[in-house]
């Protein structure tokens, strides 16, 4: 029993680790993403700003800003919903490997009132 206690403990760490990762960029990817909008929208608003209106739209700067949706609400406890979702990207992984050039999107919507 002792040693299926550190071989679970072992594992909970080693899945931890990336987890924690993850969960730190995400959260900084959209403290970043707040002040870029806040940066482009004051850029573009200036009159002068024709040749970068026209840079915007050829590096497609709102298409890449819309793919960066705020906070996708949803109700249940914090560390399971993160469990349900690290499972999932693990799943993921472990399905495209092998592939030649993997890609994983994740997205949220809303219908009506509603999440999906």
């Amino acid at each position: 029993m002792a040693s299926l206690g550190r071989l679970v403990a072992g594992v909970a760490h080693e899945l931890n680790n990336p987890i924690s990762f993850v969960y730190s960029n995400a959260h900084t990817l959209r403290r970043f993403t707040r002040r870029l909008e806040a940066y482009l929208a004051a850029v573009h608003a200036d009159p002068r700003a024709a040749d970068l209106a026209r840079q915007r739209q050829d590096l497609r700067i709102d298409m890449v800003l819309s793919e960066l949706d705020g906070a996708l609400e949803v109700d249940g406890h914090a560390g399971q919903m993160q469990q349900v979702i690290m499972n999932l990207v693990q799943n993921a992984v472990d399905a495209m490997e092998g592939g030649d050039s993997p890609t994983l999107d994740i997205a949220g919507t809303r219908r009506g009132g509603e999440y999906a």
